[in-house]
């Protein structure tokens, strides 16, 4: 098993998720848990509602700002 930091993005936030990666001998190798499959999605749905403050619980938070040249 390894800790990975998964990138969601979503408008105009980005967060890392920190979840386990487990990997084993089968096919279906390298796999993430139920529960992680369910915090990202957790995230990803709080940030498409706004709702920083849950998706703060799960993650770290990140405002994107474009760069106008």
């Amino acid at each position: 098993m390894t800790t990975k930091t998964k990138i969601i993005h979503q408008g105009e936030y980005m967060a890392e998720v920190e979840v386990i990666i487990t990997y084993n001998d089968d096919e279906w190798s390298p796999y993430l848990s139920i529960e992680d499959v369910e915090k990202l999605d957790t995230v990803r749905f709080a940030l498409c509602q706004n709702d920083l403050e849950t998706a703060s619980k799960l993650a770290i938070i990140y405002r994107l700002t474009p760069i106008n040249f």
